[in-house]
């Protein structure tokens, strides 16, 4: 079912992907190394080191959230047009279902599955698709920093 999701709009999946787990956890690691180097920058006492490393962490932060906001906008479109398909597919079967089966079920069922299912689908499927993978990148890109720091430590 989430293929064929993907296949409906799959250029906003894509920029949804790649802003929530290659972007984000990569500029996420940047900030680390900044922190860093704005640590070690304030222990040496050098000022001019400092300053840098203070400008460096102000555009790092600046394009974090930046990246984060444009992550949020992806995923949201993303989630608006899935939501959208889901509810013309529960429509499409309820306009084709029997008219018996319809008429011996309340009313509240189908305006249930109409609202409250379908937000279920967006925030337990959807959603957490998108954090499962900005996390697995992120322990991903995480591990590489480390090994780029020190691989006896890693």
């Amino acid at each position: 079912m989430m293929k064929r999701f993907i296949s409906y709009n799959r250029s906003v999946f894509f920029l949804a992907v790649l802003f929530s787990a290659i972007i984000y956890p990569a500029i996420n690691l940047l900030l680390a190394f900044v922190l860093k180097m704005l640590i070690d920058a304030g222990m040496m006492g050098n000022v001019t080191d400092l300053k840098r490393a203070i400008v460096y962490c102000l555009i790092v932060c600046l394009t974090l959230a930046i990246s984060l906001y444009l992550s949020d906008i992806t995923k949201n479109k993303f989630i608006k047009s899935i939501s959208l398909l889901y509810r013309q597919d529960i429509f499409k079967r309820l306009i084709n279902s029997n008219l018996t089966d319809f008429r011996s079920s309340k009313s509240g069922k189908y305006i249930s599955m109409l609202t409250t299912n379908v937000k279920s689908v967006e925030d337990n499927f959807i959603g957490s698709y998108f954090n499962v993978l900005s996390n697995l990148f992120l322990l991903v890109f995480s591990l590489v920093g480390m090994f780029v720091i020190d691989w006896r430590l890693s």
